[in-house]
């Protein structure tokens, strides 16, 4: 197939391409890493690294019922069109969505499904990475798993970048 129809671009090993919920796997094995360090325990509750969550999740939910996707967690609704123009854009929009989500079953019970928390809760594990090391979940994604693998064309590119950087499909 064709990375880019319109500039005539062919699929190739060195196009890159948008993995969408296909990223899941690197969020765990950033929490994971810094579990390892002993930066964070997979018993920690959501309240233990960040504010601003309904008292019920910050204190019942755990990390490691974010990344097993049993947090019991309600996604509110997301406008699929919206198009950002910055990372600190995208950034605060899922800070202040994630706080919306509400606990809907008993944390541990059961899974969620991509479209009922599942969205909710890697993003909350997101922001558990950036506060526990101080840096963005990109920045560290990039640094010590990317990196650390030799994957030097993966990345979590902006628009911008997208449109312009021929490698990348779209």
């Amino acid at each position: 197939g064709m990375a880019d129809k319109e500039k005539g671009i062919r699929n190739h090993e060195g196009v890159a391409f948008n993995l969408s919920s296909g990223s899941q796997p690197f969020g765990a094995v950033a929490v994971l890493q810094l579990a390892q360090q002993g930066k964070l325990k997979l018993s920690d509750t959501v309240g233990t690294h960040l504010t601003g969550f309904a008292r019920e999740i910050a204190e019942q939910v755990t990390i490691h019922h974010l990344l097993t996707t049993t947090s019991g967690l309600s996604d509110s609704e997301m406008d699929l069109q919206r198009i950002f123009h910055s990372r600190e854009e995208v950034h605060e929009f899922f800070r202040r969505w994630t706080r919306q989500a509400k606990l809907v079953a008993v944390p541990g019970a059961g899974f969620n499904t991509h479209s009922d928390g599942a969205g909710a809760a890697l993003n909350i594990a997101a922001q558990i990475v950036e506060a526990v090391t101080g840096t963005t979940y990109w920045d560290y994604i990039q640094e010590h798993i990317f990196g650390r693998c030799g994957m030097s064309g993966s990345g979590f590119y902006t628009r911008p970048q997208w449109l312009t950087d021929e490698h990348i499909a779209h």
